[in-house]
């Protein structure tokens, strides 16, 4: 019996252990001064009045997250190059002259007014749009547009 008793302990110990590990442990939180230049400049130059509030870094593929203080979220690759935005759902991204021009006006030419863009990310194929009401639109690395999931 005692030797259950404590196979059994052992058992629970080495549970409550694998539960509590964090599988963000490559994750650091950093200050804005550890991020690349180009991140920091596309913060400075599109988002000037909203200051990050969280800054993060994958230690695994060494990208970057940044958390502003109105709630947009920035991901950024290792060198600092934006690769999403994303606002809450219900609310546009703030600043938008960082999306292609070709992008913005497909978007106001197609959809009402009261629908606008609040997330987009890229990637080699091109970008993913997400409106306000949740509808996806793609489009190719030219900005050209490819298709909607609805």
């Amino acid at each position: 019996m005692k030797k259950f008793l404590s196979l059994f302990f052992v058992g629970l110990l080495a549970a409550v252990c694998w539960s509590c590990s964090d599988d963000d442990n490559d994750e650091i939180v950093i200050d804005s001064n550890s991020l690349p230049h180009t991140a920091n400049v596309f913060l400075q130059s599109y988002f000037t009045d909203d200051a990050p509030a969280t800054i993060s870094k994958d230690n695994t593929d060494g990208e970057y997250e940044v958390t502003l203080t109105s709630g947009v979220k920035v991901e950024f690759d290792a060198a600092g190059n934006w690769k999403e935005v994303e606002s809450t759902l219900a609310a546009p991204i703030p600043n938008q002259d960082f999306i292609p021009m070709s992008i913005r006006e497909y978007v106001a030419e197609n959809y009402p007014e009261n629908f606008k863009i609040n997330a987009i990310s890229r990637d080699q194929n091109g970008y993913e749009v997400q409106l306000t009401d949740l509808l996806k639109i793609h489009f190719d690395a030219q900005g050209n547009f490819v298709s909607v999931d609805n």
